[in-house]
């Protein structure tokens, strides 16, 4: 382990560029374990791979003791967008690499990120292949596209709602795109210098890649690497209820329309559009009368209350009511 290490560090040495991996986790230690794991096979390590661990045990801690390369930090705050910009001011590599406590690495990655900026030397950021995940196709995509939820498309852009569409087919070679996911990605350090991630998205803090990256995108280019691969595996432990995660989906969206996009016509439109999509898909669901297809109806329209008696402190980037809702 010690000597792939060393040899990781004097080749990256030659290449002018160190790289970081930054890793927030939360109470996910065997599933971390197999991430480092996944890490340490590589032919050339990073520099260094920081842990951010918001756990409520020790366990975290004693699994990161394993694996000579790991710089582990304890938060107690538990919020992804913290645990990484934590990360980014603890780095000390010319190249952050950004990838979730659940991914397995496939050979060759760190070369490939290293590839990438000596291929494109005028981007700021790659994105990576996450080759587990699905498009949407067919009817699903059709109607997805209708109601202006994340669907499948030639690229990867930004819907006027602040949702994305992403490749229907991974293209073969670089692609520029204008956001990233945020399990398999990686960012110039000089770049952090003007963007990191909003600390006012807390806990899961869904679409905190898309927001981050995003404004990233207007720094510099980014491309989409088809090289840099890896499974995501999407562990079920430590998730928020499926309850929190509904108010997530209908705040944060207004939220970040707003934030990046502005409140025109066009932007609201998209928006409230999107949410009578999913109170009609809930609606649907829920004449099965299966009782989490019941709850997930009671869900959206409590969430749909939620943002209409919300709406202008969320519009002003105020989010105190949502956070004392998502600590409760």
């Amino acid at each position: 382990m010690e000597e792939l290490r060393q040899y990781s560090y004097k080749s990256n040495r030659r290449n002018n560029m160190n790289i970081s991996v930054i890793i927030p986790t939360l109470n996910r230690p065997q599933v971390l374990q197999e991430t480092l794991e996944s890490v340490s096979k590589q032919l050339k390590l990073p520099f260094e791979v920081i842990i951010i661990d918001q756990s409520d045990s020790e366990e975290t801690g004693t699994v990161c003791k394993e694996f000579h390369f790991v710089k582990y930090y304890h938060n107690n705050f538990k919020s992804s967008t913290h645990a990484r910009n934590i990360g980014i001011r603890e780095s000390k590599g010319d190249i952050i690499v950004f990838i979730d406590d659940d991914v397995e690495l496939l050979p060759g990655y760190f070369e490939y990120v290293l590839e990438s900026f000596q291929a494109k030397p005028e981007a700021i950021a790659f994105c990576g292949n996450v080759i587990n995940s699905k498009p949407f196709r067919g009817l699903n995509n059709v109607i997805r596209k209708a109601f202006l939820f994340d669907h499948s498309s030639d690229d990867m852009t930004i819907l006027p709602n602040f949702l994305a569409t992403s490749f229907t087919k991974n293209p073969s070679d670089y692609r520029e795109v204008f956001w990233m996911t945020g399990c398999n990605f990686c960012v110039k350090k000089s770049a952090l210098q003007q963007v990191m991630f909003d600390e006012k998205l807390i806990k899961y803090a869904l679409a905190e890649d898309r927001d981050f990256s995003y404004r990233l995108s207007k720094q510099g280019k980014i491309y989409f690497n088809p090289h840099m691969k890896l499974i995501h595996k999407v562990a079920d432990v430590s998730r928020i209820s499926s309850r929190k995660k509904v108010f997530m989906i209908f705040v944060h969206q207004l939220y970040l329309t707003k934030k990046n996009l502005g409140w025109s016509f066009k932007n609201k439109s998209a928006y409230w559009w999107n949410i009578a999509g999913r109170l009609l898909f809930a609606f649907i669901s829920s004449c099965s009368f299966r009782k989490n297809a019941v709850d997930n109806l009671r869900n959206h329209f409590l969430a749909f209350g939620f943002v209409i008696n919300h709406k202008e402190e969320i519009l002003c980037g105020d989010l105190s009511s949502f956070h004392k809702f998502l600590l409760s």
